[in-house]
C-alpha cells in the first residue's frame, strides 16, 4: 500500500509511505536509497510525532464526517437542480465523483459552458478513449461548503438547461 500525506494533511508535506510485507522492506529501502531525494528529516520527526500522539486519526476522522456531509449536499443538491439531466453517484473514496448525463448532452460543451458560468467540473471524455461511453462530469466536492455546492448545482441547472435549448434549436450540445 503506497500513499501520501500530501492529501491527507496538507500538499506542501512532501513526504509518503509504504506499507509493505516485512520481506519487502530491506529491497523498497535499498531502491528508494538508489532513488536519491528523501524527505525532510524535521518533517519526518513532527510527522512521526503527531501520529504517535494520535492527532493524524482525529484529523481523519473528522475529515471523513466533514467530506460526507459535502458528498452529501452534492447528492442533494444534484437532486434538487439538476433533475434528470444528471445523476450524481455517491462516492465510496475521495473527494470527487461521477455525474452522468442524460443521453444527448456532449460532457466537454457542458464542461466549458460551465467554466464560461463560474462552475469547474471535469469533463469525463477526457479520460476516455472510448467514445461509446456514457456522456459525465466529475465533481469534486471536498473544498466546497454545503452552500458553494448548492451554488453551483443551481448555475449548473442553467448551463444544462441552455445546452437542452440549443439541442432543441439544432445546434451543437
Amino acid at each position: 500500500y503506497v500513499g501520501t500525506f500530501s492529501k491527507v494533511l496538507f500538499p506542501g508535506l512532501r513526504l509518503g509511505f509504504i506499507v509493505a510485507p516485512p520481506m519487502l522492506v530491506d529491497p523498497i529501502v535499498a531502491v528508494r536509497t538508489l532513488a536519491g531525494r528523501h524527505g525532510n528529516p524535521l518533517d519526518q520527526q513532527v510527522l512521526a510525532r503527531f501520529i504517535l500522539d494520535g492527532h493524524l486519526g482525529r484529523h481523519v476522522r473528522r475529515m471523513r464526517k466533514l467530506y460526507r456531509v459535502r458528498m452529501e449536499a452534492l447528492l442533494h443538491s444534484a437532486g434538487r437542480w439538476l433533475g434528470g439531466a444528471v445523476t450524481v453517484e455517491p462516492a465510496e473514496a475521495g473527494l470527487q465523483t461521477v455525474g452522468w448525463l442524460a443521453p444527448g448532452f456532449d460532457d466537454q460543451a457542458v464542461s466549458e459552458r460551465a467554466a464560461e458560468a463560474g462552475v469547474e467540473v471535469g469533463h469525463l471524455s477526457r479520460y476516455c478513449i472510448d467514445t461509446a461511453r456514457p456522456p459525465g462530469l466529475v465533481f469534486g466536492f471536498g473544498a466546497f461548503d454545503e452552500g458553494e455546492i448548492d451554488a453551483a448545482a443551481r448555475v449548473l441547472a442553467g448551463v444544462l438547461e441552455r445546452e437542452a435549448g440549443r439541442a432543441a434549436a439544432g445546434g451543437a450540445r
